[in-house]
């Protein structure tokens, strides 16, 4: 599956505020407009909601890899820029 195809209702990822983001692109421009709060609720030394929903989701192993580390390093602007990388090199 890539970030382009349909995604089932019942994959689409559901923010801590009940938001959803359907695809990839979507995910790419919601992480900007997502709080402090919201973004620790979903990225934290516990858990990476973002990088596991790539995986599973998507099956985009390397860039669920490059969120996670990027996560780890890096701020919201930096997941940004790395998920919009992703989705040109796709076109």
């Amino acid at each position: 599956m890539s970030e382009n195809d349909d995604v089932d209702p019942e994959q689409y990822f559901s923010l801590c505020t009940g938001g959803l983001i359907k695809d990839i692109n979507e995910l790419a421009f919601a992480v900007e407009y997502l709080s402090d709060e919201e973004l620790n609720f979903h990225v934290n030394e516990d858990k990476n909601d973002f990088s596991s929903w790539i995986r599973d989701i998507f099956k985009e192993p390397l860039l669920a890899d490059e969120i996670s580390e990027i996560s780890r390093t890096g701020d919201k602007k930096d997941i940004q820029v790395a998920l919009l990388k992703h989705l040109v090199k796709k076109r």
